[in-house]
């Protein structure tokens, strides 16, 4: 499921936008997704899966004990020193939350008709550029996994060459990078590791905001983990960019307008 080759499919449609505030945990979603079968045999081919990856946030909360988020905020943001990370519900008032923001026809209305009732492990939470910097910092000083596993992450694991375990690679004639990026209806982000040069950068915005699929990547990290059971700036007045599931918008990355934030 770490390399998306699992079969396991996508939870956005129409049953989705029907029952969006009624899924508060993991376990909502087998329970409205669950029954149904793979999409493909499991390793025959690559095909992006925001269920998989809400399925290993099941898995890490049944070997752990504890709940996604509070394993995700005690082995990753705390290790990384994240303090401007999460993914309270949308009811809960987080300061300096961000808003998105679609374009319909010439007027600029909010996504919240969109949004999850919280994050999950396949997207949904917040964080700030600052502590995105953070991440990659623990990541590249192997506070969050060791080299070995890092290695094994981020080189490819299927015939397409271009995803590892939970890590997307650039493009092969260039510096060699991993991170992740992804959209949904007014939200983009991108973080980009430069292992060779030890360099990193990320984006966050809103009207398409750019924000860092951080929950996906705390899934990677605390399945690879050996930590637990399974193996910046101040807030001051740093805007917080949301992150947000993928796939939905696949293009958005590339031909969406982008408001800086931070």
């Amino acid at each position: 499921m770490l390399s998306h080759t699992g079969g396991t499919g996508d939870i956005f449609g129409p049953k989705f936008e029907t029952h969006r505030l009624e899924l508060k945990t993991l376990q909502d979603y087998v329970d409205l997704y669950g029954e149904r079968d793979l999409q493909f045999e499991p390793g025959t081919r690559w095909e992006y899966s925001n269920y998989g990856f809400l399925l290993l946030g099941v898995l890490i909360e049944k070997v752990s004990g504890k709940s996604y988020y509070d394993f995700v905020a005690e082995n990753i943001y705390q290790v990384a020193g994240m303090t401007n990370s999460g993914s309270e519900p949308e009811s809960v008032a987080v300061t300096n939350r961000s808003k998105g923001y679609m374009r319909d026809q010439f007027e600029m209305v909010s996504n919240e008709p969109t949004l999850p009732w919280r994050g999950t492990s396949a997207g949904g939470g917040y964080t700030t550029a600052a502590d995105l910097m953070k991440f990659a910092g623990a990541l590249m000083s192997n506070k969050l996994l060791k080299a070995e596993t890092l290695a094994e992450a981020t080189r490819p694991q299927f015939t397409t060459g271009a995803y590892g375990f939970g890590f997307q690679f650039g493009r092969p004639d260039e510096a060699r990078t991993y991170g992740h990026g992804g959209g949904a209806p007014g939200m983009n982000a991108i973080l980009r590791v430069y292992p060779e040069s030890g360099q990193r950068g990320s984006c966050c915005a809103t009207w398409t905001v750019l924000r860092l699929r951080v929950w996906e990547i705390g899934s990677t990290l605390a399945c690879h983990s050996g930590r637990g059971s399974l193996g910046e700036q101040d807030r001051g007045t740093e805007p917080l960019a949301r992150s947000r599931q993928p796939a939905r918008t696949k293009s958005s990355l590339r031909n969406a307008p982008v408001r800086k934030i931070n």
